[in-house]
């Protein structure tokens, strides 16, 4: 069943529940699952779910050069797999 506007969480809670997040353990130790984690939740508050694709993630999270081949570069699902 799709949400309605009224029943989404307001972008507040959703800001304070990932600073609790981001200062757990698993996070302060690794910057790389912060700006990754940091990301995805900022671009999908931002309305721009579409730019969080493995292309993206790795050139704006990880820095890597535009030129990079995302099918045959691991990065991404392996830190999504680690936030899992």
């Amino acid at each position: 069943m799709p949400h309605t506007a009224s029943e989404s969480i307001p972008p507040q809670l959703i800001d304070e529940a990932l600073k609790r997040v981001l200062v757990r353990r698993g996070f302060r130790a690794s910057a790389q699952k912060q700006r990754f984690l940091e990301f995805v939740v900022q671009e999908a508050l931002i309305g721009r779910t579409d730019r969080i694709k493995r292309y993206t993630i790795t050139v704006d999270v990880f820095g890597r050069d535009a030129r990079f081949d995302p099918l045959l570069d691991p990065l991404v699902r392996i830190h999504a797999s680690r936030l899992r």
